[in-house]
């Protein structure tokens, strides 16, 4: 089974403000499962495919300078 993260861990991960993440999961902006209970979760690898997307794009910024 893949690793999943509540909202409330990305919120930290990232340094969101409390809930940022449960918005940006409920209106479609952060691909999330939502549980029977009505619990999201968020799989780690679309964290990490975040964080490997904004890498990417500082390196491109810093090499166009």
């Amino acid at each position: 089974m893949r690793n999943s993260l509540t909202p409330g861990e990305v919120d930290l991960y990232f340094k969101y403000p409390s809930g940022r993440t449960a918005r940006l999961a409920r209106v479609g902006r952060i691909a999330s499962i939502k549980l029977p209970d009505g619990e999201i979760r968020i799989d780690q690898a679309t964290i990490e495919k975040l964080l490997s997307n904004a890498a990417q794009a500082e390196r491109m910024v810093a090499n166009a300078k």
